[in-house]
């Protein structure tokens, strides 16, 4: 604040939102110093690059890890929200399938006001109230949980990778430097070398 126009301080606190992951706001820093030292080629082409990257990563959405985690609680959310519909799909299914089946599975004892021990039916106008139990429920409640945290953390696993990925694509970037200069052409006895780019890697 006390000196707006010195260039340095801008890009370490560009360096720091870097390292913090604010991608929008290293990309403010880089790009006002840039503008600060307008007049070192150099150090221009170097933070446009820079700035290159960090667009690129700014504009690749990656799913949030622990997001993924917490949606992943309602079955298939954290796979739709990492784009994995077709696990997300699968495991609401599943989910759906298995309380569909443990709700159906049920045993009817009906209470009759005549003796109907012969195994025949009860007769309708006999028929004092009918006992509904599902015994496969606490079942089917604990197969959904278990492939509900199961596909979590999954989405989990999935959120990251993708991440991680992404982070494995842009960071070695940071190890290459472009160099500018005038193209250089140079003659030997076998051919012409013409030199018009070079890039280092450290």
């Amino acid at each position: 604040e006390i000196a707006p126009g010195w260039p340095e301080p801008v890009y370490n606190r560009a360096v720091v939102n870097e390292l913090l992951g604010r991608a929008p706001q290293a990309l403010r820093d880089f790009r006002a110093y840039v503008e600060l030292v307008a007049e070192d080629e150099s150090q221009v082409l170097r933070v446009s690059q820079r700035i290159g990257e960090l667009e690129g990563i700014a504009s690749v959405a990656t799913p949030n890890p622990v997001g993924a985690l917490a949606l992943g609680l309602v079955p298939g959310m954290g796979h739709f929200y990492s784009s994995r519909p077709t696990t997300g799909s699968l495991t609401l299914a599943s989910v759906i399938a298995v309380l569909g089946a443990a709700y159906s599975l049920r045993e009817v004892t009906v209470v009759c006001l005549i003796d109907i021990s012969g195994g025949g039916p009860c007769p309708d106008r006999d028929v004092v109230r009918e006992e509904v139990r599902r015994p496969y429920m606490p079942i089917g409640i604990g197969l959904t949980a278990v492939v509900t945290i199961g596909a979590a953390i999954d989405a989990y696993r999935g959120a990251k990778a993708q991440r991680d990925a992404l982070t494995a694509i842009i960071e070695p970037l940071d190890g290459v430097r472009l160099e500018a200069g005038l193209p250089k052409v140079s003659a030997g006895s076998v051919g012409v070398d013409l030199s018009l780019l070079r890039l280092r890697f450290q």
